[in-house]
């Protein structure tokens, strides 16, 4: 089984990266690449469909999102996007393809 966590370089995606089952092929994205972690900028234009095409994971695990409520309230605009347009543009790919999708919300939506 193939899956993608998006946006793993917080607290919860570094303790799924530790705790991998056997037989599944994980991939870990953030923001910035490393050797542990596949660069992944949710902002740029077309990105989540080609990341996702390319991979075509069986689930689709969503870590990102902005969850300090002062920066949201900086730039909400952004943070819709972000939290919001986002996570829905996931959903429906994973819908459109039979695949799971797993999001775990912020608390910073507005």
């Amino acid at each position: 089984m193939k899956v993608v966590v998006i946006g793993a370089g917080g607290i919860l995606g570094q303790h799924m990266m530790v705790s991998v089952p056997s037989g599944i092929d994980a991939t870990f994205t953030r923001r910035t690449e490393s050797h542990l972690y596949r660069g992944f900028d949710l902002l740029r234009d077309g990105e989540p469909d080609d990341l996702l095409n390319e991979l075509m994971p069986d689930v689709v695990v969503n870590l990102s999102g902005e969850s300090r409520p002062d920066i949201v309230e900086k730039d909400p605009t952004k943070y819709w996007e972000i939290n919001f347009n986002y996570v829905a543009d996931l959903a429906n790919w994973c819908e459109d393809r039979s695949k799971h999708f797993i999001h775990v919300s912020s608390q910073a939506a507005l």
